[in-house]
């Protein structure tokens, strides 16, 4: 008579079915989420930023080529008016301006429904803030800043150092003798 085999269904000496482990996928999932979350995030930011940043290469634009197109983007109460807008433009144009721009900041805020803007850069040479807010869905200008014109011109003069000769000072050697 042969013996029962041990419960279990196994016979000693051989392996059982591998199990197989949880962990991977469990770490795989939480990466997964982790690239998910971060995608939505950076969506979010690239969205809220983006429609400034358009709007203030349209305005940059429009600022050059027809600055009465520029002084339509103008909010109701902004602080500067067509004639503003023209000056601005021909300041600009004035300091060598040919059109090239550069608008690299772009800060956005929202409190209570109420979305306001900020793009700086440069219009050639000139270092300028763009304001701005959206006003029934669009953004509008409310005020433009050249602030290439804020900071003060200063000219450090020459300074000419004069000539200085040292003359060779010998230093007499002296002799160390120990004490014993």
């Amino acid at each position: 008579m042969q013996p029962a085999p041990p419960s279990g269904g196994f016979i000693p000496g051989e392996q059982g079915p591998k199990k197989k482990r949880k962990w991977p996928w469990i770490l795989l999932g939480i990466f997964l989420l982790m690239v998910l979350g971060i995608g939505a995030c950076t969506a979010l930011v690239v969205k809220a930023v983006k429609g400034p940043a358009d709007f203030g290469n349209k305005f940059a634009e429009q600022l050059y080529s027809n600055p009465s197109g520029a002084a339509a983007d103008l909010c109701p109460g902004a602080a500067i008016d067509a004639a503003g807008v023209q000056k601005i433009h021909d300041d600009l144009v004035a300091a060598g301006w040919t059109g090239d721009k550069r608008l690299y900041g772009t800060q956005v805020n929202t409190t209570n429904g109420n979305s306001t803007a900020v793009v700086s850069g440069t219009l050639g040479t000139s270092a300028v803030t763009i304001e701005m807010q959206k006003v029934g869905g669009d953004w509008c200008t409310t005020n433009f800043l050249n602030t290439s014109s804020l900071v003060p011109d200063i000219s450090i003069p020459d300074i000419s150092i004069p000539d200085i000769s040292i003359p060779d000072i010998s230093i007499p050697e002296l002799e160390i003798t120990p004490i014993s």
